[in-house]
């Protein structure tokens, strides 16, 4: 089937943009460039920034509880031990660190996916604070509309291939379906979801690490709550789950890219 080739505009779309309270830079970096389009302070739509997780402050136990009473977990599901062991979050790091950052990155993710299910959004698209917005300064960006079956869209993201050739992947006019086994895209600047069932799945997926039991890996039933999932990097899960189990898109000319102008939080 070939996918529609009607245009939809930034516009259109709720924006929600995660950023550090501390990354005051950053959070110009993204809003300097909403604010010129005319979508940082809107009438019909919500654009509404989400606060980073500091995945560093987990070792506070006043901070933990508030994100406990936030995520509705007990406490000590919110300790850095707890995200540390690796029964509960997957990585090959041994800087701890850089893992309890890559935490800090997860529960971001997952507040703003919260949000939105919290709030019946539809049509959301999230944003880092480092995303860069392609085209004219003082423009809206058009793009094609994705397709029907996505379950979510990246509208730019880094990638690496696999052993196959890219020319592999099958082409949905403007839109790729992406083949985990031919190419992943890595990195989570840009992206988004066209129904409130999407989001509710991946809200899903990201909580499952809190249910009790043996966690696994990459159970076919993620979109269910019913089996203990392991945690890793966010964008690494929406690879491992969405993308290699689901359906996920990226534009063949991307929107957005991730500026290299800040340093990774």
């Amino acid at each position: 089937m070939i996918a529609s080739t009607t245009m939809n505009l930034l516009s259109n779309y709720n924006i929600l943009y995660i950023n550090l309270d501390s990354r005051t830079e950053r959070r110009e970096n993204i809003e300097s460039q909403l604010r010129a389009r005319g979508l940082l302070s809107r009438s019909d739509l919500i654009t509404h920034r989400i606060s980073g997780v500091v995945g560093s402050d987990l070792s506070d136990p006043d901070y933990a509880q508030s994100l406990a009473d936030e995520f509705g977990v007990d406490l000590e599901k919110m300790t850095p031990d707890y995200w540390l062991s690796r029964k509960n979050f997957k990585t090959m790091c041994n800087n701890k660190d850089k893992v309890i950052g890559q935490v800090g990155c997860y529960l971001a993710h997952l507040r703003a996916i919260k949000w939105a299910v919290d709030n019946d959004l539809d049509n959301v698209i999230i944003l880092e604070d480092d995303c860069v917005i392609l085209g004219e300064d003082d423009e809206d960006v058009e793009f094609p509309e994705p397709p029907e079956t996505a379950e979510m869209f990246y509208l730019g993201g880094l990638f690496w291939h696999q052993t196959k050739e890219i020319s592999e992947i099958k082409k949905t006019q403007h839109w790729l379906k992406i083949d985990p086994s031919v190419l992943k895209i890595a990195c989570a600047f840009g992206y988004g979801f066209n129904t409130t069932r999407s989001l509710i799945n991946v809200h899903t997926l990201l909580t499952n690490v809190w249910l009790d039991g043996k966690g696994k890996d990459k159970p076919r039933d993620w979109r269910t709550s019913g089996q203990r999932i392991r945690a890793t990097a966010v964008d690494i899960m929406f690879v491992n789950f969405i993308q290699k189990m689901g359906e996920a898109y990226i534009l063949s000319q991307p929107k957005m890219v991730q500026s290299d102008a800040f340093i990774s939080d």
